[in-house]
């Protein structure tokens, strides 16, 4: 009767674990999928062995369930370690996974050939007439092994489970706690059997994987032992050296690859489950706004002034379940120092670095149409340098750039930051100012000639001073910004005609 109860018991934990694999094979993806298939097997393994135990009807028949036990019962705990690893995130190392599992196999060899050497079990009898079939057995010299490795293994797995527990967000410890049952449910029962505490004789150990089983199948159908990492981690791949982040629905984080925690710095000090606030240090915008509305892609730049481009995508699960976001984030650095070179040569003069013409013709028009409808002066300012001629035939080319680059800088310096300076052509630069009124401006253009040749140029051994001729022409209503122009260039004929550096004004 006893045995008939046994055995039923052990059927229904097989029931359990064909519909919990069953589920993972059809419902889940990734490394977490394989190992946990791998950890059903090896239990399968352990509870078939038990139950060909207490169904047999010969010696020989309890010595072949033994060894089918010992199948499972050495590689279940290398096997949970591993899935406890990939369920937690702890990376193993390639030698130390093949030491895993090359020990439980060689003492698998030993106890399937322990007749031969003993060094496992002296002698093996088996009990039929008894409540519940069992082997009695003498144990060998080596026989403490096959229950210390795997204490060992069961222990490593549980302290990474409870390292978790304090790590990770609340929200992962129901899973974290079941998994860490169903480690420590075995380990009590292999310590009573080692005690001969058991009634009737019972395996504890094959028994208390129908508990186990209802803890796995509670943490796959309700507490989420599956998280969103196994979907998303296919994606990452593809695109192993952009920033990728996952979080779920609800904006808490799952996971962050190495580039994103090197790009987002909080990232690093974030629990698994921790809420993502943008006053962390997150950018607000690669999250969706609190209509669940999405804007992508995003562009943004960090304080090291690089750019980053961000694409946003909901991860939906069965029957278009949202389950979270997945966030991955490319460094466009290169190409937007790109455009921005493209612009400035564009927009300025290659040799001085101030506005070419055109660019600030384009300018300059703007801020006329704006003084005109303030009523406010502006002014046209164009000069030239004197006998700029004589400076490259008698000096060369490469002085001359460079006393168009002084001349520039020195013009900088003087001009204030909203008055528009760029050069017009050759050795002839253009400025636009204005707010500022006819008396003034005749004062600010004395200091811009002033600027010029007020000092020497020194360039190596090449010691010069230059000198420039300007126009000054007010900027009228009627006439226009190329008008304004036309006139001041008449002006700056006039003094050069008048002998040079000096200034004449059309107001």
């Amino acid at each position: 009767m006893v045995n008939s109860i046994l055995f039923a018991i052990l059927c229904l934990c097989q029931i359990i674990l064909f519909f919990i694999a069953r589920f993972v094979m059809t419902r889940c993806e990734g490394e977490k999928r394989i190992s946990f298939i791998s950890l059903v097997v090896v239990i399968s393994l352990v509870v078939l062995g038990y139950m060909l135990e207490i169904t047999s009807d010969m010696n020989s028949g309890g010595l072949t369930s033994l060894k089918v036990t010992f199948i499972g019962l050495l590689f279940i705990t290398p096997v949970c370690l591993v899935f406890t690893t990939n369920y937690c995130e702890v990376k193993i190392n390639k030698i130390i996974m093949g030491v895993l599992f090359v020990i439980p196999a060689i003492l698998l060899a030993l106890v399937w050939t322990t007749e031969s050497h003993q060094l496992i079990y002296i002698s093996l009898t088996y009990v039929i007439d008894a409540p519940v079939r069992y082997m009695i057995a003498v144990e060998g010299p080596l026989y403490f092994l096959v229950n210390l490795y795997p204490m060992c293994c069961a222990a490593a797995s549980l302290a990474i489970l409870l390292y978790r527990l304090v790590t990770w967000d609340k929200r992962y410890r129901m899973g974290l706690a079941l998994l860490s049952a169903g480690i420590c449910v075995p380990m009590i029962a292999q310590v009573l059997f080692m005690l001969n505490l058991n009634v009737y004789n019972i395996n504890y150990t094959p028994v208390s994987m129908t508990i186990v089983s209802i803890f796995f199948y509670l943490g796959v159908s309700r507490f989420q032992l599956f998280d969103l990492l196994p979907h998303a981690k296919e994606i990452a791949l593809q695109s192993i050296k952009e920033a990728f982040v996952l979080v779920d629905k609800d904006k808490r984080f799952v996971h962050a690859n190495d580039a994103a925690e090197k790009l987002l710095s909080p990232l690093t000090s974030l629990k698994k489950g921790s809420l993502i606030e943008a006053d962390e240090g997150w950018p607000f915008m690669l999250l969706p706004d609190e209509n669940g509305e999405i804007i992508t892609p995003v562009e943004f730049n960090t304080e090291e002034k690089n750019y980053y481009n961000a694409n946003i995508s909901p991860l939906l699960g069965d029957e278009e379940i949202l389950q979270g976001y997945i966030i991955i984030i490319q460094d466009i650095t290169e190409s937007v120092v790109l455009t921005k070179k493209l612009e400035e040569f564009a927009y300025t003069d290659e040799l001085t670095g101030i506005m070419n013409r055109r660019h600030f013709m384009i300018l300059a028009s703007s801020q006329y149409e704006r003084a005109i409808r303030q009523h406010s002066d502006a002014f046209i300012i164009l000069f030239d340098i004197d006998h700029f001629k004589k400076v490259n035939d008698t000096y060369g080319h490469h002085i001359g750039d460079r006393v168009l680059r002084c001349v520039s800088d020195r013009i900088k310096d003087t001009i204030r930051p909203y008055d528009l300076f760029g050069r017009y052509g050759g050795e002839e630069f253009i400025l636009f100012v204005y707010d500022i009124d006819h008396e003034n401006v005749k004062n600010f253009a004395e200091r811009l000639r002033t600027a010029i040749c007020g000092s020497p140029m020194t360039f190596g051994e090449v010691s010069l001073t230059v000198a420039a001729s300007f126009g000054v022409a007010s900027m009228s209503p009627k006439g226009g910004l190329e008008y304004a122009i036309r006139i001041a260039d008449e002006a700056l004929y006039r003094a050069k005609a008048e002998g040079r550096n000096r200034v004449e004004f059309v107001l």
